[in-house]
């Protein structure tokens, strides 16, 4: 495999990357650091930085473009230790390039947010908090919708999730090790997992939605 770019884009360890999808419309690629800040980069240009975003107190720990408002605005979504769910839209200028503005921002009463997952059919966030909670908050109310235990454990805390295609299903992974998929709908635990050695730090549906794809420390 050959390196065709090396971006110095933070003065701190890269978190989290996402790249915006192509039926968007935009070639962008964003990323985010434990330096608390975002930077988007133009892909169709060298990946020429566009912007750089400093919303956030505290390391950042997931991020996702979405068409928010029923697809009428391009948006970035960001979440981060400092408990923080930030909304952004993108804002055009007669005389400069598009940028995100801060639109408004979520506190998560259930400690640290430590990855997230948008539903764009039902314009909600679905997030994986410290206290192993998953949480729906409305993208156009700002409000919380539901809550939901997000693992089978009584230990640790949410450190990753995928929100199946449907929206019904969330895969979680947890700090001890273990995996679930849990139905949002009714909050049940459909399926529990085990067999990493180490905290699993990716976490994704196959494409069919028929397996479950997981990485960890442990190679």
């Amino acid at each position: 495999m050959r390196e065709t770019y090396k971006i110095e884009a933070h003065d701190s360890e890269v978190l989290c990357l996402e790249f915006s999808k192509p039926e968007s419309g935009y070639e962008l690629l964003a990323s985010a650091s434990r330096d608390r800040l975002i930077q988007i980069f133009d892909v169709k240009n060298d990946y020429n930085c566009l912007q750089t975003l400093d919303d956030h107190s505290s390391s950042i720990t997931a991020l996702r473009f979405a068409a928010l408002n029923g697809s009428l605005q391009f948006g970035l979504i960001s979440c981060g230790v400092d408990k923080a769910v930030i909304l952004r839209t993108i804002q055009y200028s007669t005389d400069s390039d598009p940028k995100f503005v801060l639109n408004d921002q979520i506190l998560s009463k259930g400690g640290v947010v430590y990855d997230m997952d948008v539903d764009t059919s039902t314009q909600s966030i679905v997030t994986a908090n410290q206290d192993r909670q998953l949480r729906v908050y409305g993208i156009k109310s700002r409000k919380l919708e539901k809550t939901v235990k997000g693992t089978a454990s009584e230990e640790g805390a949410l450190i990753k999730l995928d929100l199946q295609e449907t929206g019904r299903f969330v895969a979680t992974s947890c700090s001890d090790k273990n995996l679930a998929v849990i139905d949002l709908q009714s909050g049940e635990c459909w399926a529990a997992f085990s067999g990493h050695a180490e905290i699993v730090t990716g976490i994704k549906f196959g494409a069919t939605n028929s397996r479950l794809i997981s990485v960890s420390g442990d190679g």
